[in-house]
């Protein structure tokens, strides 16, 4: 398996509804409460191109497609100096998940979502302590969320956020590399000629 489907893995798995491991090794990820790409999505191994194994209609890899969904890079965050304060970023209890799922949800265009994604989150984060939620306000109003998570010895991870302000994007990124005790690793939707990950429809990612 690639390393940046690894990576996600970490991240993601213990969020998922189920997680599905074949003998071939594509490991597929199921939560069809919500609309998370990343939580409904079978992770291809390097060079796996049939879909024999794939129980779902979505597919990530690093193999570019000719057509995806999306594509993603994953990075790693350096903090400066000059770091911006507003808008204000919170470590919020879980209380909040009802508005922290509204800005995530309307941050990706999917605003009826958010009720899924709240009780979804409700309930997988219960067990999961070590999951960090994180939200952005500019003048009493949310306008960013993440949720931050160690990630081995020294790392940690922003995988899953959004912003309805493109100002609060470095105060998050910022934020989260407080919480760690090194730069946190995130991922962002680029373009797919700048992508590192790509996800597919299973017929797409399959064509020749």
């Amino acid at each position: 398996m690639p390393p940046e489907l690894l990576e996600l893995l970490d991240y993601f798995t213990p969020l998922a509804g189920a997680r599905h491991d074949s003998p071939g090794g594509v490991v597929t990820l199921l939560t069809p409460e919500t609309n998370v790409l990343a939580l409904n999505a079978a992770y291809l191994p390097a060079g796996e191109r049939a879909a024999a194994e794939v129980c779902s209609p979505l597919v990530v890899s690093t193999h570019a497609p000719a057509q995806g969904e999306a594509a993603l890079r994953l990075e790693t965050f350096s903090p400066d100096e000059a770091r911006e304060s507003v808008p204000l970023v919170e470590q919020v209890s879980r209380l909040y998940l009802p508005e922290w799922c509204r800005v995530l949800a309307l941050s990706h265009g999917t605003p009826g979502w958010a009720a899924w994604l709240a009780l979804h989150f409700a309930r997988v984060l219960e067990p999961q302590r070590d999951y960090v939620l994180l939200l952005a306000y500019r003048e009493g109003a949310a306008v960013g969320a993440g949720l931050w998570r160690p990630s081995g010895p020294t790392g940690s991870a922003l995988h899953l956020w959004g912003v309805l302000d493109t100002a609060a994007r470095l105060p998050l990124l910022h934020a989260a590399a407080r919480l760690g005790d090194g730069p946190p690793r995130y991922s962002c939707v680029v373009p797919p000629e700048e992508g590192q990950v790509f996800f597919a429809q299973v017929l797409e990612a399959t064509q020749e």
